[in-house]
């Protein structure tokens, strides 16, 4: 993945347009497809909106407050999760636990 080749900070997948990120998740899972990547993706997921913050002098054309979503984390978690149950849950087993974590979910991700 180019992105993660770049080093580019992968919440700006999200940020820069969350919408269309969430109904692409389909697509973002089979391009990524390693579960050890997907891992790492949620555990980088920040609520800040790194449009406004790391990746600020790319957006000043556009009018965005600094913004810090207390449910982002746990939005693409949720939609991540069902998406990875559906395609493969043996295989994305690691990458399921992370979201149940990262979404403060500890007792489901137990049992």
């Amino acid at each position: 993945m180019l992105a993660r080749t770049q080093r580019i900070n992968l919440n700006l997948l999200v940020d820069h347009d969350m919408t269309r990120f969430l109904a692409s998740l389909t697509e973002v899972v089979e391009q990524i497809s390693r579960p050890d990547y997907l891992t790492i993706f949620i555990a980088d997921l920040l609520d800040d909106d790194v449009c406004t913050t790391l990746y600020v002098d790319q957006y000043k054309s556009k009018e965005r407050k600094h913004a810090v979503s207390h449910d982002k984390v746990s939005r693409v978690c949720t939609v991540l999760r069902e998406e990875l149950e559906k395609k493969d849950a043996k295989k994305y087993l690691l990458p399921i636990l992370a979201t149940y974590v990262r979404d403060e979910q500890t007792v489901q991700a137990s049992s």
